[in-house]
């Protein structure tokens, strides 16, 4: 068991041809993630040279601008018919309505930047947090625990998956899915005997799948005690009570507040 997860884990990460321990293999394996957090931290040096860049020009068109106006006041102040005169503070006019408008176009840019700084810096600290989430998570002991019929189940649900092929679809929205629903299935139909481990592992992949959203979901976690809502719980079998006794599967909705799905409960 131990040499194909170091197998699944190589394959996914493209690490294979290296003979290593499961922990070398995993920092190799969030070597990448670091990999790609140096490459943004790169594109964040060269967004902030460039805004530096566009500063300076910025201090020096203002220069430019206050010298052109101090110009046409001294040249207003020259009550002359001279054509030459007239020309040059038309010219003048022209040169600070150009300069203002490279102004108004610098500043657009450094707000881009702005922005763009702004996605990186956001990019760098979820990455951060993927990484330190993937580093805490292990489904392993929990995987192994399940019976050869459980495991069987889900590869029907998802073909040729592991511990890790697992862990690796905390990142995927439709296998997160599916699986919630394969365990919603187990608990309906009264099949419980890896209720507790299948609870863990769905728990951990909607952990892993929140960290690297903007939007993640918003679970929904009653208590045990709790008056039953039908609007964001579901009752286990045929209930007619109002208390709920016992909570076998969280819900959850969008940030919106939508309800995605009704938190799966026993009522007495």
């Amino acid at each position: 068991m131990q040499e194909e997860i170091k197998k699944k884990i190589a394959e996914i990460f493209d690490i294979s041809g290296v003979e290593s321990s499961t922990s070398e293999i995993l920092e190799k394996a969030l070597g990448v993630f670091l990999q790609q957090n140096t490459i943004l931290k790169a594109k964040l040096s060269e967004s902030k040279s460039f805004c530096d860049n566009i500063a300076h020009r910025m201090d020096e068109l203002c220069g430019e601008l206050a010298a052109l106006k101090i110009a046409e006041q001294q040249n207003v102040v020259l009550t002359t018919d001279n054509s030459t005169l007239r020309d040059e503070i038309s010219n003048l006019k022209n040169q600070i309505v150009q300069k203002d408008s490279e102004i108004a176009q610098c500043r657009q840019q450094l707000q881009l930047k702005d922005s763009e700084l702004g996605n990186v810096t956001n990019s760098i600290e979820s990455m951060k947090e993927i990484c330190e989430k993937y580093s805490q998570i292990d489904i392993s002991p929990m995987y192994s625990r399940l019976s050869e019929q459980t495991k069987e189940d889900l590869k029907i649900y998802f073909p040729n998956r592991d511990a890790i092929g697992l862990l690796s679809a905390g990142i995927q929205k439709d296998t997160v899915y599916q699986l919630y629903e394969y365990l919603f299935t187990c608990i309906k139909y009264n099949k419980l005997e890896n209720y507790d481990d299948l609870f863990a592992i769905v728990e951990s992949l909607f952990d892993i799948y929140n960290k690297g959203r903007k939007e993640p979901f918003v679970f929904i976690t009653p208590q045990i005690g709790d008056d039953y809502d039908s609007s964001i719980h579901l009752p286990k079998g045929n209930s007619t009570g109002h208390q709920i006794s016992k909570v076998w599967l969280f819900g959850y909705k969008n940030t919106q507040g939508k309800v995605l799905k009704q938190a799966f409960v026993s009522v007495n």
